[in-house]
Formats: C-alpha cells, sequence, structure tokens
C-alpha cells in the first residue's frame, strides 16, 4: 500500500504519519534482519550514520508504507555537523550542543541498530557484524571516511586536529593557553572531507589570536600537498582563498609533501630536505575508505568505491538498482576538467551526502511502488566558509557543469553568517 492511497484513507500530517511509522515498524510480526522469516513490505539496509545515511532514510521512510522497513546500521550513536567543530575548538559552542542523538530517528519511523559492520556481501545483499548478517532488498553503503594520522611518520601524538570531536575540544584548552608562536596547519594527503576546512579554521584562529591580542607575535601557515585550495572548484577559487589567507598575513605554501614530523624537535620534515619548525602543528588527518569497505573488497585504484556520478549506483554492481553508495565512501567521476591531462573527482562534503541521499532514496521509492521515479544527482551543492569576526561567504557550486565545475562566491558579510548557523539549526531540527 503506498502513502498516496494511505493518506487519501485517513488524511494526517506528516509527522504524525511518521509517528505512527514507528509504532508500526516496531510492532511488524516476524521481522528478522538477521536471516529468520520476513514479514511482507522490503528491508533497505542504511550502512552509516552520518549525513548521507541519515538524509536517504529520513527521505525514503517519508516516501513508503510501513510495510517496508527501513534500517539504518550505525557504529556512532550520535551526529554531529562537522561545521560546527571550529565552533567547539574556539569556545564558541559546547559539544553536546550541537550533537545529536541517532535515537531520534526512530521518532520517524526508522528502525537504528547500533553496531559494528565487518564487512559487506554484495553477492547476498548481507551486511556483516560480529555476531550476526543482516539481509537486504536494497543497500546503501554510506560509511563515510576513516581519519588515520599514523599514515604519516610521527604525526600521531605530535599534531591536534579539529576534524575530530575528541580533537575539536582538546585544541579548544590549548588555545585558550596559547601563548604565541609559531602555528603550522599541515594538509599531507589528499583527498579529505571538507576541502575548504583547513583555510577556514586558519582565517578563524587568526581571528581567534586577534581577539587575545597575541597575533603580533604569533605566525601562521599552511602547508599543503595541494596546488591550490579547492582545486575541483577551479583556478578563480584557490585564487580567491589564497588572497583572503594573504590579507591576514598567513602563509601558503602548496605542493608540500610532508615525509616525516619529529614531535621531539617539534619540526615537519618536508620531500625537499625543508625543515619546519613549529609550536603548535594541526593536522588534516590522512583519510582512507573505512576498513570494512577494504576487506569487502570494494575499493578501487582510488581508494574508494567507484560510484555512478547520476545514480550513485556502484559501478559493476551484482544487482543493478539495488546497492548504491553515497558520501565520502564514493568515488564519482567528474566529466570535465580545467586541464585536459587532470581528471577530477566530486569533493568530499556533507551537503553532497545530503543531496545523494535523497536522490538515492527516490530511486528506491520508485522501483518498490513501481511508479517509474528515478530522481538523480545533480552534482550541484554550497559551503559556508568563515573568515572570522562573525562574516562568512557561501559559495554555490555546480560540479557537472561543461566545460568544467563552477562555484560563484559571494562577498563575505554578517548575513552568511548568520545564513550558516541557521542552516546547522535547520538541518538538525528537520533530520533529528
Amino acid at each position: 500500500m503506498s502513502d498516496r492511497s494511505y493518506l487519501s484513507i485517513a488524511p494526517i500530517s506528516r509527522r504524525a504519519f511518521l509517528a505512527l511509522s514507528a509504532g508500526a515498524v516496531a510492532s511488524l510480526p516476524g521481522v528478522s534482519l538477521y536471516g529468520g522469516e520476513m514479514s511482507k513490505g522490503t528491508t533497505t539496509l542504511i550502512l552509516g550514520g552520518g549525513f548521507g545515511g541519515i538524509a536517504t532514510a529520513w527521505h525514503l521512510r517519508g516516501a513508503l508504507s510501513t510495510e517496508h522497513r527501513v534500517v539504518v546500521v550505525s557504529r556512532e550513536r550520535s551526529f554531529q555537523i562537522g561545521a560546527t567543530k571550529t565552533w567547539v575548538m574556539l569556545g564558541q559552542a559546547e559539544q553536546d550542543k550541537v550533537t545529536r542523538s541517532l535515537d531520534a530517528l526512530s521518532a520517524h519511523g526508522i528502525r537504528l541498530l547500533h553496531t559494528e559492520i565487518e564487512r559487506v556481501d554484495l553477492s547476498n545483499m548481507q551486511a556483516i557484524t560480529s555476531d550476526s548478517r543482516l539481509n537486504a532488498d536494497y543497500m546503501v553503503i554510506a560509511l563515510g571516511a576513516e581519519l588515520d594520522m599514523s599514515l604519516v611518520p610521527g604525526l600521531s601524538g605530535a599534531a591536534e586536529t579539529f576534524y575530530t570531536r575528541s580533537g575539536a575540544v582538546r585544541l579548544r584548552g590549548i588555545l585558550k593557553e596559547f601563548k604565541g608562536g609559531k602555528i603550522i596547519i599541515i594538509i599531507p594527503q589528499l583527498p579529505f572531507q571538507c576541502p575548504p576546512g583547513p583555510y577556514e579554521a586558519a582565517m578563524l584562529i587568526n581571528a581567534f589570536l586577534e581577539g587575545r591580542n597575541i597575533r603580533n607575535r604569533s605566525s601562521l601557515d599552511i602547508y599543503t600537498v595541494e596546488k591550490a585550495p579547492m582545486a575541483t572548484a577551479g583556478p578563480a577559487i584557490g585564487e580567491y582563498i589564497v588572497g583572503l589567507l594573504k590579507e591576514r598575513g598567513i602563509g601558503f605554501h602548496p605542493l608540500s609533501q610532508i615525509q616525516v614530523v619529529d614531535g621531539s624537535g617539534r619540526t615537519v620534515l618536508l620531500a625537499d630536505g625543508t625543515k619546519v619548525p613549529y609550536d603548535l602543528l594541526l593536522a588534516i588527518p590522512p583519510h582512507t575508505a573505512p576498513r570494512a569497505i577494504r576487506k569487502s573488497g570494494l575499493v578501487r585504484e582510488s581508494g574508494w568505491i567507484p560510484a555512478d556520478p547520476k545514480t550513485l549506483e556502484l559501478t559493476d554492481t551484482p544487482h543493478p538498482g539495488k546497492i548504491f553508495v553515497i558520501g565520502d565512501a564514493a568515488s564519482v567521476p567528474l566529466p570535465e576538467r580545467f586541464a585536459p591531462d587532470i581528471p577530477l573527482v566530486l569533493p568530499k562534503a556533507g551537503i553532497f551526502a545530503e543531496r545523494q541521499g535523497r536522490a538515492v532514496a527516490s530511486r528506491i521509492a520508485g522501483a518498490i511502488q513501481g511508479n517509474g521515479t528515478s530522481d538523480s544527482f545533480d552534482g550541484k551543492g554550497f559551503c559556508y566558509i568563515e573568515i572570522g569576526d562573525e562574516k562568512a561567504l557561501r559559495g554555490e557550486g555546480s560540479f557537472y557543469e561543461m566545460p568544467h565545475p563552477v562555484m560563484n562566491p559571494r562577498t563575505p558579510d554578517h548575513i552568511q553568517y548568520a545564513e550558516k548557523k541557521a542552516w546547522v539549526e535547520s538541518w538538525m531540527a528537520t533530520y533529528l
């Protein structure tokens, strides 16, 4: 029975419908996610409770009647928008105020399983945990990326990071007690989540030091393997970001290959032999595909799972139209490029994961209901970049444009900073 026929019999609000769905899922007879007898309807397994997984589950649950099960499998028990980690780092927000429990998904009629996924068996449409096999009719892999400091010799234990929740909390105390000195931000490997993140953080730390009247006895420098910031958005955007850094006296050192970090000597050694001293070292941790994905043999040469740019289906999937990969775990090729010999892939960003989740939810719902719905991901998204002093700019990106991706930034101001805060609050209120 479709949602449309259900609502035509007993019209109610969508919130009430979802609340009823929660009770219905909990009381369905014969439901088993572990290979036992199943009730009628389908089961969609969504692996991961991040941006993409949450959005997929929320939109799919709203599109299907209660006989169809929507299940999120997540190791994490809560969710935090990455854009708020710099707020925590600088003492502008408390960790518990920008974090939400994933248990809130149950109010929308979504089944939530807190467990570690060990492996994915695509042939049999199963997710394997330490104690069970979860069967699926449809599967969405949204496991994100793992951050691993150990991939750079000496980095672990020497560097701080705001890319993790605990790291942002730890940095809050460190920056509060910082008396001045040489701050280095390093980007040792590509790709990484939120391409503007390191540059935003540098500008925010700059403003923070100015507010404490210690900027004049401090230096800020970024060393990155990138040729330019946000390269997929194009050279004009890179030049714009570098200009913002230069205005604030923040050094930018592109094409810097980090060879080793000497924590005891407080020195970063570059591949060309240059030794860069520091008093405080911040790092963007190297990103890898999750261990469960690597163990399952799903990654390819890129180190990630290849996905169709429009449908987000796995390439060479054994079950066409039934297995999707979204978010940071996916490698989405872009047919466009700025240079003929340099291929591009879609950046790893939460807004793309959310919009991919919406498209995938629509495709799965259309297949289940047989109504021919075939929405696709259009490669569009946006990001906010804070520059300090409660100012931000919003960049609108269209990454499937020909002959190359396009991003149009606005002039930074206080209004866009307020817009960013409102977007964060609205996103969390809507989904969790």
